[in-house]
């Protein structure tokens, strides 16, 4: 498995957890040593970028994505290394740090991203409505300030325990599965053209249930792939997907 598709699937793992309390996720608990919560509401905590710390430690790729939690100084982590483009001077990969502002310019976010079709770009993000969650944006977006380029390629793998179990490996979803990792999958078929119906809330078939459409585009994604076409996403298929290999 690649060093970017061990992120990304650290960070799909992760889509769904949920606060227990203002702030108070795993992200936090690991970042500061401690349990933490935000019980004044002051906005301490804030854990968007932690999130990104802990899918890189857990990765095994903290020399790319370094453990942080402020937004500005990972941009200017990025902007030293001359490894920061503005939104429009890039068009963004798999693997890239998405940069936020609000729209009303009082705050800042971030996010990881999964794909891009050119015009729109699909992230996994921490700290969004109180959870991990999936979003997707058109390019030219205002909030978008601009892309981190973490070096994926000066991390050692060797830091990661070659023992220990790739349990995003054995992601297999097929048709009957449910839940935000399918949903992740069927953005990614959209994006490459894919009819999945007119099922969830935007009625373009990314409704997070593996049916009959799903299956159908990923067999037929197999099959132009020179994949083993059964209709079921296992690690091969979605590294293909995501652009990993």
């Amino acid at each position: 498995m690649s060093k970017v598709s061990k992120l990304l699937y650290t960070a799909l793992s992760q889509v769904g957890v949920t606060e227990n309390g203002r702030n108070n996720v795993p992200y936090n608990t690991w970042y500061y040593g401690r349990e933490v919560c935000d019980s004044a509401g002051t906005g301490a905590y804030a854990w968007c970028v932690v999130f990104l710390s802990w899918c890189a430690h857990q990765a095994g790729l903290s020399a790319a994505i370094p453990k942080e939690n402020n937004v500005g100084d990972l941009m200017n982590h990025y902007k030293k290394l001359g490894r920061f483009y503005e939104r429009d001077a890039r068009v963004p990969e798999t693997g890239d740090i998405i940069f936020f502002r609000t729209a009303s310019g009082t705050g800042r976010h971030v996010g990881l991203v999964l794909a891009t079709n050119g015009s729109r770009v699909a992230t996994v993000e921490g700290n969004t409505s109180d959870a991990v969650r999936l979003r997707n944006y058109s390019l030219s977006d205002s909030t978008i300030t601009g892309w981190g380029i973490p070096n994926y390629a000066a991390c050692s793998m060797d830091s990661v325990e070659a023992s220990r179990k790739e349990e995003l490996a054995l992601i297999e979803l097929k048709q009957g599965d449910r839940g935000e990792a399918v949903r992740a999958l069927q953005i990614r078929l959209l994006y490459e053209g894919y009819d999945l119906g007119n099922f969830g809330n935007k009625k373009d078939g990314a409704d997070g249930q593996y049916g009959g459409k799903t299956r159908a585009a990923v067999l037929d994604y197999q099959k132009k792939q020179g994949l083993d076409a059964d209709g079921i996403a296992g690690v091969k298929t979605l590294s293909r997907l995501y652009g990993l290999n």
